[in-house]
């Protein structure tokens, strides 16, 4: 595959909007929906609601067809919106009418959210040996994303405006654009512990020991230790052992800043630390202020002792 990718201004554009909603969706190609890309596309599906606009896992397809199936080759330019949010990933290429490749050479270029009437050409990609793709790509601005589906002899100069080559030869068709939002990366909020609270430098663990560690989960400004999900909790010298015994009902101030603190105890033997281990860590979920479950991970230092001799 080869790569095209630069960055250009475009003119502002009146462009047809693909919305993507909670399921996945299908839907054709209106025409005139073809360049310049100043000129008013006509693909008037909605798809969903305003305010419901979010890009989600099933994506979206549109049917649509370059030029002509059949025939003389003629110049012609597809343009879709979708609206995204920042942060989120989305993969968008081209595939047959009934799937595997199309019968034409095609160029995908994505275009950023309108500002101060302009928008901003972020990735394209050609190819004439598989099918083009713009794999991944990281939303960095909410809004209203233009995706243009060129044959291989039209490009776009560093103005936006449209440059058509001489030979159009294998560059028109049937073809259905995917567009596929990828799930956004776990976003996991770290989080201060204290193990064996109250130890003087390093908290000693003797990994032999029956009973159990105590640690604390220590509230901070935009966390609150009680909303975690006791049940959630992990805690070893990887993070993932089953070690939880309990967790103290009440907030305790445990390094009196104010803020209640939660207090759990973990199993010594089962959070698996051997002789110089240097550090805990511990897993978990908390419930944010929307009711949604947020991964929560803390590392607290310690001293994981050798045997003693004779044992």
């Amino acid at each position: 595959m080869k790569s095209v990718f630069r960055r250009s201004v475009l003119a502002a554009a009146v462009l047809g909007a693909v919305a993507l909603s909670g399921t996945a969706l299908a839907i054709d190609e209106v025409e005139p929906n073809q360049g310049p890309l100043s000129t008013a596309l006509t693909v008037t599906q909605v798809l969903s609601a305003p305010g419901d606009l979010s890009i989600v896992t099933e994506g979206a397809t549109v049917s649509g067809v370059i030029g002509v199936v059949s025939g003389t080759a003629r110049p012609d330019v597809d343009v879709f919106t979708f609206f995204a949010e920042k942060d989120r990933m989305v993969t968008i290429h081209i595939e047959g009418p009934t799937g595997g490749q199309v019968n034409f050479d095609g160029i995908l270029t994505l275009f950023s959210p309108q500002e101060d009437g302009r928008r901003n050409r972020a990735e394209s990609f050609a190819s004439t040996s598989s099918d083009p793709i713009i794999e991944k790509f990281k939303i960095d601005r909410t809004g209203s994303w233009s995706v243009a589906l060129s044959p291989f002899a039209m490009t776009f100069t560093d103005g936006g405006a449209l440059e058509a080559g001489s030979s159009f030869l294998r560059t028109n068709g049937a073809y259905k654009l995917v567009i596929t939002p990828v799930a956004p990366a776990i976003v996991v909020k770290n989080i201060e512990i204290a193990v064996k609270p109250g130890s003087a430098g390093r908290a000693p663990i003797n990994p032999k020991s029956q009973g159990t560690v105590p640690v604390a989960l220590l509230s901070s400004d935009d966390f609150d230790a009680l909303t975690v999900d006791v049940g959630s909790l992990t805690f070893g010298a990887k993070g993932d052992e089953a070690s939880l015994r309990n967790c103290g009902k009440q907030g305790v101030d445990i390094n009196h800043d104010g803020k209640p603190d939660l207090l759990c105890h973990f199993d010594n033997q089962a959070a698996g630390f051997r002789p110089g281990d240097a550090e805990g860590f511990l897993n978990g979920k908390m419930t944010d202020a929307a009711g949604s479950s947020k991964p929560i991970m803390g590392r607290g230092v310690l001293k994981a002792l050798p045997a003693k001799r004779g044992n």
